[in-house]
């Protein structure tokens, strides 16, 4: 994502609407381009609740890319 105010703001809302909830966030270090990788963890939701919220979250301008690690819970 975009290394600029609002950005984990905007993120964050679209896990809000969706009630999902988030259990840790983490901002790595700027790559390049005044990019900075954002990592999520968050807590159990549906399934089907998953491909409306990559969707919203690639919507964002400021947002170029989406990588997703399911783990299922036991």
């Amino acid at each position: 994502a975009e290394d600029i105010p609002g950005v984990m703001a905007s993120i964050t809302s679209i896990f809000a609407e969706k009630n999902i909830g988030i259990e840790s966030i983490a901002q790595k270090e700027n790559l390049k381009e005044k990019r900075a990788p954002i990592v999520l963890i968050t807590d159990l939701f549906l399934e089907s609740n998953h491909m409306k919220l990559l969707e919203n979250i690639l919507k964002l301008n400021s947002v170029n890319s989406v990588r997703s690690i399911r783990i299922e819970s036991e």
